[in-house]
């Protein structure tokens, strides 16, 4: 029997299918994503407090000396910040971090939208927010 000529395999695959590694490399990004869906349990998560737009920075938090970092998977939580304490600085908390920076695996990282380039020759990469992830440690 010939094969079919519209394109589909014999288990009715079409060559357009993702095989078994086309998703690595969204996995290698995500790998310390919950797997859930959830958050980067790398990722230092402010306290409550008033709900914010990560993609937006400082402009949604109300008070003086506020950031909104990311807090769940589809928003941010207005957090206090530290000046001067820079990408690659080593952090506990966010609140250890200047503005539009959060803490990650102990380290302080920007705020940037998904895919974006970064400086260094890095892509910002997921940390389980829908819009927003984190640049390169120190970029």
């Amino acid at each position: 029997m010939d094969a079919p000529s519209d394109g589909t395999g014999p288990d009715g695959a079409t060559s357009d299918d993702a095989g078994p590694d086309a998703s690595a490399g969204d996995a290698a990004e995500d790998a310390d994503a919950v797997a859930d869906g959830g958050l980067s349990p790398l990722l230092d998560v402010p306290p409550s407090g008033m709900s914010c737009d990560p993609s937006q920075g400082d402009s949604t938090c109300s008070s003086v000396g506020e950031t909104c970092r990311i807090s769940s998977t589809t928003s941010g939580t207005c957090d206090t910040y530290t000046p001067n304490h820079i990408a690659g600085y080593p952090c506990t908390t966010s609140e250890d971090c200047d503005d539009t920076l959060q803490c990650y695996n102990g380290t302080c990282h920007v705020l940037c939208p998904l895919g974006m380039p970064c400086s260094g020759g890095c892509t910002c990469f997921g940390v389980g927010n829908d819009a927003v992830g984190l640049c390169c440690p120190g970029q």
